[in-house]
């Protein structure tokens, strides 16, 4: 597991989140124009993810995330090699 290894290592023990989403887009194709694939369920899903605060060159602080992916599967392995690690409801 490469989460838990090198970069990712601090966040990966004590800033995970859950990332609430309706889906994600996945695109195909040439450079221009590529070919927008939304990828959905039936509701509300819930990813993994990694968040941090970080300062910007002005001084204000904000809020990052990052969305965890897994090797895909199902129909999202048709469009692209990787997907989100969504959570399932026992988790």
């Amino acid at each position: 597991m490469k989460l838990a290894q090198g970069f990712w290592a601090p966040d990966f023990s004590a800033a995970r989140c859950i990332v609430p989403m309706r889906g994600y887009f996945e695109w195909t194709g040439d450079k221009t124009p590529k070919t927008p694939h939304f990828l959905h369920g039936d509701g509300l899903l819930s990813a993994a993810g990694l968040t941090w605060s970080m300062e910007l060159s002005n001084g204000e602080k904000s809020r990052c995330f990052v969305v965890i992916t897994r090797e895909a599967r199902n129909a999202s392995g048709e469009v692209h090699d990787r997907m989100p690690a969504f959570l399932t409801p026992d988790t």
